[in-house]
């Protein structure tokens, strides 16, 4: 999302805040991540995450639980101990959601790597021994993109496609390379487009 970008998020699915200024100038979100938030705009989220924008709502769904910041702060709702704080960065203001880790989350995402990442889970950590270099790993991101297809886990590597949510980890040849098809959604929903050879 460009940072001269005016396009809010709405009500009734935004329960955040919107403050006027720049985030990094806010002692408000200092304060947040001194009290163990980890805070990310949207646009390093989409990075990391390796999904494209359309998608990352049903992401954010799946693995997170988001909070009204208004319940929170007067005691009516309670967050885990690592929270994670979204922002939308715009021109003259910024807004900022607010979630915690999901029970599909806790449950599906190892207890240190949610601790040592903020709660963010193995979606925002890369495993250089799984995925090599940081330009291979960019180069399959983008390949995987093309096709509708995002990155769920990189260790392991999980994929999920962007049209059906289908979930599926492809088995990886001798040398780390991927298999033939790798990138191919089970339900066949981008089968002419998926990348037919191995890679990697």
């Amino acid at each position: 999302m460009p940072e001269d970008s005016d396009q809010k998020w709405e009500r009734p699915e935004f329960k955040g805040l919107t403050l006027v200024g720049a985030w990094r100038d806010c002692a408000a979100m200092a304060t947040a991540q001194e009290r163990g938030s980890t805070v990310l705009e949207e646009s390093e989220l989409l990075q990391k995450v390796g999904c494209p924008a359309e998608v990352v709502e049903d992401w954010l769904a799946d693995y997170w639980v988001e909070h009204d910041i208004h319940a929170v702060a007067s005691g009516q709702e309670r967050t885990y101990e690592k929270t994670l704080s979204l922002v939308r960065q715009c021109d003259r203001y910024f807004q900022v959601r607010l979630f915690s880790p999901s029970e599909k989350a806790l449950r599906e995402w190892p207890s240190e790597e949610l601790g040592n990442y903020c709660s963010l889970g193995p979606q925002l950590v890369r495993p250089r021994a799984a995925l090599g270099s940081g330009r291979r790993e960019r180069r399959l991101v983008a390949e995987l993109h093309r096709v509708g297809v995002s990155i769920l886990c990189y260790d392991g590597l999980r994929l999920q496609c962007g049209k059906c949510h289908a979930e599926w980890s492809p088995n990886s040849l001798p040398g780390g390379r991927l298999p033939r098809g790798y990138n191919r959604c089970p339900n066949g929903c981008n089968g002419s487009a998926a990348h037919k050879g191995a890679s990697h």
